[in-house]
């Protein structure tokens, strides 16, 4: 039989053994030092010059002085002197210097957080279990994300463009609504009455930032001076609404709502336009055969043309309705 324990080399009272309760002692003072380990710092070179009872230390690799035999051991101050430990690997303290808890990994301490204990683990569960496909699971009333002291992202990432991801939101466990890229790289909002069929409410384009929605298609195009521009139209027929956006000096007058039809026999009826915004039914538009400082607009078939006679460059913003 050894004279102590395994784990905390705690002193074993031994048959016939005088002054038995300086043993006890011991090893009640050992276990109150090292049970719920709390050290009042890590890796210092020599032991203060007056230590409080239970002052607690992690020596550095480098000691000097009464610490210069127990390089990389826990020191702690008791009625008996100092006393060391040689940590075993699993060990957990908590550093009041430094408000942090501490792994010794079986050659050094280290975060808790950079443990490979805590890397690469199963799943995890809070206020409810993860299983195969829900590895990281959590059952509460809110969930909070919050920034370190600067910016905060959230990343969500899929493998292939063909491949899905994205938020489902669902009602009893069934799907009604789902945002992400659904199959290909264009932002997408699909809903569900069912949670089984969804359909497409609002998709953007990712090269493009053309927005398409169920009933409405909204984009803004830039038309150089003399310029011609051409907008593929969503839908055969439909209402168009355009408006000259040019932040410095917007212009009401080359703004217009119009109907219009989008096959080989193209119609574009005037429902409402300012001055400077001609309807040029289904003219080919070049950029330079409207008539001169004033915008103009033409369909054709599947498209819409937006001619700009003014001098400089500017911006048109359209919105196909109904289509």
């Amino acid at each position: 039989m050894t004279d102590m324990t395994s784990r905390f080399e705690l002193p074993f009272i031994l048959p016939n053994q005088a002054q038995k309760h300086v043993t006890h002692n011991v090893g009640i003072a050992r276990l109150d030092a090292i049970t719920h380990l709390s050290v009042d710092a890590f890796d210092i070179d020599a032991p203060p010059s007056a230590p409080e009872n239970g002052a607690t230390y992690v020596i550095s690799s480098d000691p000097i002085g009464e610490f210069s035999t127990h390089a990389g051991q826990i020191a702690s101050w008791s009625d008996f002197g100092w006393m060391f430990f040689i940590p075993k690997s699993g060990w957990i303290a908590w550093s009041k210097q430094d408000s942090e808890i501490r792994i010794f990994d079986g050659s050094g301490w280290g975060p808790l957080d950079s443990n490979p204990v805590l890397q690469n683990i199963e799943g995890i569960g809070i206020g409810t279990s993860f299983d195969a496909t829900n590895k990281f699971s959590i059952s509460s009333e809110a969930s909070l994300f919050s920034h370190a002291g600067g910016n905060h992202f959230l990343k969500l990432n899929k493998n292939l463009s063909t491949d899905t991801v994205s938020m489902l939101f669902q009602s009893n466990w069934s799907g009604r609504a789902e945002i992400g890229l659904v199959g290909n790289d264009n932002l997408a909002i699909k809903v569900s009455d069912d949670g089984s069929t969804f359909k497409e409410a609002i998709s953007v384009n990712s090269g493009s930032g053309v927005v398409d929605a169920k009933a409405m298609r909204s984009l803004q195009i830039d038309v150089g001076a003399d310029q011609a521009v051409a907008v593929t139209t969503p839908a055969k027929c439909g209402i168009v609404a355009i408006s000259m956006t040019d932040p410095t000096d917007p212009k009401t007058s080359h703004s217009g709502l119009f109907s219009y039809v989008a096959n080989s026999t193209p119609e574009l009826l005037t429902l409402a336009k300012g001055s400077r915004l001609l309807n040029q039914g289904g003219a080919s538009l070049t950029g330079t055969n409207g008539t001169a400082h004033y915008s103009s607009i033409a369909v054709g078939n599947d498209e819409l043309v937006i001619e700009n006679r003014s001098s400089t460059a500017l911006p048109y913003s359209i919105t196909f309705i109904g289509a």
